[in-house]
Formats: structure tokens, C-alpha cells, sequence
């Protein structure tokens, strides 16, 4: 198997570009301090970078095992070619030792974002997940709640600044019906306006998250109150018993969205607690 040093030259060699020396001394390290890698204006401020320098780059990343974190920020949309794309739905499938992927701010657009979820849906070692502020319309974004149903390692997912959530009433469904299947994802970042989200509301719920962000979402009264609805646990000081109850009476533990409720509204409006139920004492006997 080629190290990605060498993948990385080879790339280079049919692509017909020079190779970059900095990335090439990180591709070949065997070792490293911090697995992070950032691709960003910043890294290359005398020479831009090429569309065909940035898919050698992003070829040579698939055996970089080395790598568990890639920052892709502020480049120009134009190094996203379909190639480009793909490279980076390779590393997503064969890169198994990635763990963080963070897009913000990348503006990829449909046709690349639409390459990126049909990976995401197959990768297996990825556990968050940013593609916040990426251009994407609902096609993309229904894909990727498709692809949360197949996907069992994802920890966090940021959608927030996509014009796709407030474009289309089926992408609060799609990722609904997706959260009702998915066993691992916890923490959730959205931004969007429409009304369509008390099915969404409904699903988190029922779902594992335990952390929901809504970023410059101006939701109208009748969707906040749906938020409100599905997220307080109901305040019963007489709960049924549970089986299997210990010897004292003492019930479960409160379910885990009281602690999303407190996620959301943080001081402002304190998190409702369940009542411990314990069985009356019998009066001491007057000496």
C-alpha cells in the first residue's frame, strides 16, 4: 500500500502540477502531534491553490492515517470541481481514521454536496460533522437525513446557514423520520424559518439527541410554542409505577429531554425536574 507521501507525488505527476513541500512533509510523517489539518486562504497566502493542486491534495488524504481532523474553510468556491468532490468522498470511505470533517464556510454548492452525502451514508468512522454555511439547497439536505438512517458512528451534525432548510417543507420531515432510526447522533445545529419544523420538533423527542441548537431561527409563535409542547417532559407528581421497582419505591431516572430542554433555554427558563416518589412513612409511635 502507497504511503500518501507517495500518493500525494504520484498525483501530483498525473495531474501535471508541482507538488506543495508543506504538504508533503505532513503527508509523510509518521507521526504527528496533532492529527489536524487545515486548508484554508491562510495556509496559502503568496500562491492560491489550483483546482487540479487541491484534488491531489485531497486524493493523497484517503491512506493519510495520520489524519483525524480536516478544516476546509474560505477557500474559493472554484477549487470545488467534481473531482475535487470526489476525492473527498474517497477520503470519507476509505479514510478510517478520520474523525472530525469541518466544511464551514466552504460554499460547495448542490452538485459537490450531493457527492459528499452519498459518502456520508457509508462512512463508519466519522463522528462530527460540520457542513454549516456550505450553499446547500433541500436536495442535498434530504439526502443527508437519508443518509443518518444508514449511519452509525455520527456524534454531531451542524446544518445551520443552508438556504435549503427554509426552501423546502420536506426537509424537516426527512430528517425527522431520519432521527427516529438513528441510535448515535446527539448533538444538532439548525437554522431555519419555516413552519415545517414542528415535525422535526416532534421527532427530536422520540430521538437521541440531547443537544439542539437553532441559530438565527426567527420561527413564528405557533412553532415555538410546538417546541415548547414537544420538549417539556409533563410535570405528573403521581407517575405510574414502573416495573422492577427497588425495595424503597424509587422510580427511574427523569428521561434525557429535561436535559435538551435545559440545552435550549439554558437560564432563562429552568429545567423541570421529575419528583422522586417514595412511599409515606408510617407515624412513629407515641411513647
Amino acid at each position: 500500500m502507497l504511503y500518501a507521501a507517495e500518493t500525494y507525488v504520484n498525483r501530483c505527476k498525473e495531474l501535471g502540477v508541482a507538488p506543495i513541500q508543506s504538504f508533503y512533509e505532513r503527508a509523510g510523517a509518521v507521526e504527528v502531534a496533532d492529527g489536524t489539518y487545515t486548508i484554508s486562504p491562510v495556509q496559502f497566502p503568496v500562491m492560491p491553490l489550483t483546482p487540479p493542486q487541491f484534488n491531489a491534495m485531497l486524493d493523497s488524504m484517503r491512506v493519510m492515517h495520520t489524519l483525524t481532523r480536516l478544516i476546509i474553510t474560505g477557500i474559493d468556491p472554484s477549487l470545488w470541481t467534481q473531482p475535487c468532490a470526489e476525492a473527498l468522498a474517497g477520503v470519507l470511505d476509505r479514510n478510517t481514521c478520520l474523525r472530525t470533517l469541518d466544511l464551514h464556510g466552504s460554499h460547495l454548492g448542490d452538485p459537490e454536496g450531493l457527492v459528499i452525502a452519498g459518502a456520508l451514508a457509508t462512512n463508519g468512522s466519522l463522528r462530527v460533522l460540520d457542513l454549516s454555511d456550505c450553499d446547500f439547497g433541500p436536495m442535498v439536505l434530504q439526502k443527508c437525513a437519508k443518509a443518518l438512517v444508514s449511519n452509525q458512528t455520527l456524534v454531531s451534525l451542524d446544518l445551520s446557514r443552508n438556504p435549503g432548510l427554509a426552501r423546502s417543507p420536506f426537509v424537516s420531515p426527512a430528517l425527522g423520520a431520519a432521527l427516529s432510526v438513528n441510535r448515535t447522533l446527539t448533538r444538532l445545529r439548525l437554522s431555519c424559518a419555516s413552519s415545517s419544523m414542528r415535525t422535526l420538533f416532534r421527532a427530536i423527542q422520540r430521538s437521541e439527541v440531547t443537544s439542539l441548537a437553532l441559530c438565527h431561527a426567527q420561527l413564528p409563535f405557533g412553532t415555538l410554542s410546538a417546541l415548547a409542547l414537544a420538549l417539556v417532559p409533563p410535570l405528573s407528581p403521581c407517575r405510574p409505577k414502573v416495573p422492577n421497582e427497588n425495595e424503597k419505591g424509587e422510580e427511574r431516572t427523569p428521561p434525557r429531554m429535561s436535559g435538551l430542554w435545559k440545552t435550549l433555554c439554558g437560564e432563562a427558563f429552568p429545567t423541570r425536574r421529575w419528583v422522586k416518589r417514595c412511599p409515606e412513612r408510617s407515624p412513629r409511635p407515641s411513647l
